[in-house]
């Protein structure tokens, strides 16, 4: 099997409207986004020949200290995760939110095997875990695809991908294959 470098992309952002610096705040005897960040690191999936970075991505008007942050500025999280996969060089990525400390372990590792396989999967659509439990997984082929041909909902990575079923299927018609998380780590092909 060759070596495949996949890379967990923790998106943060310090100040939000509704609860300002949620990620700093206590969780435990760490913070909500150093909780997450240590899940993260413990990913370890079995195939010995897969390869697990953890990376905090910022926004330039929002940097969270040890953060890559993106020269992308705005709203554009499209080209901020594009420019994060030209700078780390992943085969894929993963995608986790900042404010979610109880994403279980299992489920990142689930989406980390599926990535041997499919260009994209998730747990998102249909929403088959709590609200807090979403992850997205995706190749660097298919982030490419997706810089180029996601033009509005620039503001979500993988909007259209989620909520638009014609561009479900463009991104398969252009050779990616699509897979949803739908109860434990078993996943199963979208009807």
């Amino acid at each position: 099997m060759a070596r495949m470098n996949i890379a967990i992309f923790i998106q943060a952002r310090n100040h939000s409207t509704r609860l300002p610096n949620k990620i700093n705040l206590p969780f435990g005897k760490s913070t909500v986004l150093k909780t997450l960040i240590e899940t993260c690191k413990k990913v370890n999936p079995l195939p010995r020949a897969i390869e697990v970075q953890t990376h905090v991505i910022s926004s330039f008007e929002d940097p969270v200290p040890d953060s890559y942050v993106s020269n992308t500025q705005g709203n554009d999280l499209v080209s901020r995760y594009f420019d994060a996969c030209e700078h780390f060089k992943p085969d894929a990525i993963v995608r986790v939110t900042s404010d979610c400390p109880l994403l279980p372990q299992s489920i990142l590792e689930g989406c980390v095997l599926q990535l041997l396989k499919f260009d994209y999967v998730s747990n998102v659509n249909p929403r088959t875990f709590p609200d807090g439990h979403d992850v997205q997984g995706i190749s660097f082929e298919g982030m490419k695809w997706i810089n180029t041909h996601q033009t509005e909902n620039r503001e979500h990575p993988f909007f259209d991908l989620e909520y638009d079923y014609n561009f479900e299927k463009k991104f398969e018609q252009a050779g990616f294959t699509v897979n949803r998380i739908l109860n434990g780590n078993e996943m199963i092909s979208n009807p």
